[in-house]
Parts: C-alpha cells; sequence; structure tokens
C-alpha cells in the first residue's frame, strides 16, 4: 500500500505564503506552535520578507505544487532546516519514496525486532528501549518507530520513564509528525499480527 504522494499539494502560492509555511512548520517542529491546531495560519510581516535576502528562493518554491511536502520533509530531516540548503530537492524525494513504499518499507523494519513484541517497548535500566536503539542506529526509519508508538501508545509510556536528552529530542520529532504521517491503521495491525504469530508458532 502506498499513500497519496502529494500529500499537501497546493497551487498558486506566493513567496510570501511559501514564507509564511516555512515559519509555521519551522515552529510546529520546534515545539512551539501546533500546525494542525491552528491550520498552519500564523502572523508575518511582509515587510520582514521583503528585506530578506534569501526572499527569491521562497519566490522560487512557490512554483512547486508541493511546497508544503517539500518543506515538511525538510524540518523532518534537520531541526534548523534553511530554506537554501542544497540538498532539500534530495531530501523531499527520499521522503517521498518513503511514503510511497511505507508498508514495504514497514515489513522490512519489523524483522529487526525482537521475537516478543512488548520486549521491544520494555525500557531496561540504564539504556534505552530495544526499537529506540534500532531508529537511533538508523535500523529502522521514523515512520515504522511512529507507527509502532502511535498504535501501542508507547510515546505517553516512555515519556513517563525517560527523560534523557537523547529520547526529549527523538520525541519532540515524533511527535510533531505524527499529525503528517497519514497510514492504514487496520493494514499495519495486521501486518503486526501476522509477522508475531509466525513468531509464536516457529517459537
Amino acid at each position: 500500500m502506498g499513500r497519496r504522494t502529494e500529500l499537501y499539494a497546493t497551487c498558486k502560492m506566493t513567496g510570501f505564503d511559501v514564507y509564511k509555511e516555512y515559519i509555521a512548520l519551522k515552529n510546529h517542529f520546534a515545539g512551539n506552535y501546533d500546525y494542525h491546531k491552528y491550520g498552519g495560519k500564523i502572523k508575518a510581516n511582509y515587510n520582514s520578507y521583503e528585506k530578506r535576502p534569501d526572499k527569491y528562493i521562497f519566490e522560487k518554491l512557490s512554483k512547486s505544487k508541493v511546497v508544503k511536502d517539500i518543506l515538511l520533509a525538510n524540518f523532518l530531516y534537520e531541526d534548523k532546516f534553511w530554506i537554501g540548503s542544497k540538498e532539500k530537492d534530495e531530501v523531499y524525494t527520499q521522503w517521498k519514496k518513503r511514503q510511497q513504499s511505507l508498508t514495504y518499507i514497514f515489513k522490512g523494519d519489523i524483522i529487526h525486532l525482537l521475537p516478543d513484541f512488548d520486549a521491544n517497548f520494555a525500557i531496561p535500566p540504564n539504556t534505552h528501549p530495544h526499537l529506540f536503539r534500532l531508529f537511533l542506529g538508523n535500523k529502522i526509519c521514523i515512520e515504522t518507530i511512529s507507527i509502532l508508538l502511535d498504535m501501542t501508545g508507547g510515546l505517553k509510556r516512555w515519556n513517563t520513564k525517560m527523560d534523557d536528552p537523547l529520547w526529549k529530542a527523538s520525541e519532540l520529532k515524533i511527535r510533531c509528525y505524527l499529525p503528517f504521517l497519514i497510514y492504514e491503521k487496520k493494514t499495519f495491525k495486521k501486518i503486526i499480527l501476522e509477522k508475531f504469530s509466525e513468531t509464536k508458532t516457529d517459537a
């Protein structure tokens, strides 16, 4: 199963519109603003925008029909994303590929999970849960850990027991990303049930 490629496809945006979207998503991923609660609407000063030396980049990006997706992908990749980043198109391309192959990637990622499903979320003394360590080691993508934590309520449970900076930074990114992450819960729940019923059978 894929997902709609151009999630937030838009047209006829001005450079100033792109600038406001950029600021809204920047504040959202910094934890200072709830993009969905306020519908992405923010107050911005047009005169300040006009004086920006990188204004031409916003104007150029306004011609794209997937502005929001490009910005989302890049803020997900880099907390301090700058609109003039030379990597932004490649970051977006890689993000889009993950969305198009989300089910396939998820199936490949969960191969790395421990046979005991619950053990992946357990917090051992003086270390992180196995699932989180897989994410930190780039064994699974952010979509996979986000889906698993969303479906199990693990995000809230981990927050009550983990308070270290490494987890807090990742938790913020995952929490901010989840409202944008579209997936069919029934489909992914079925994948998990089939995977771990097989594990129990093999055992």
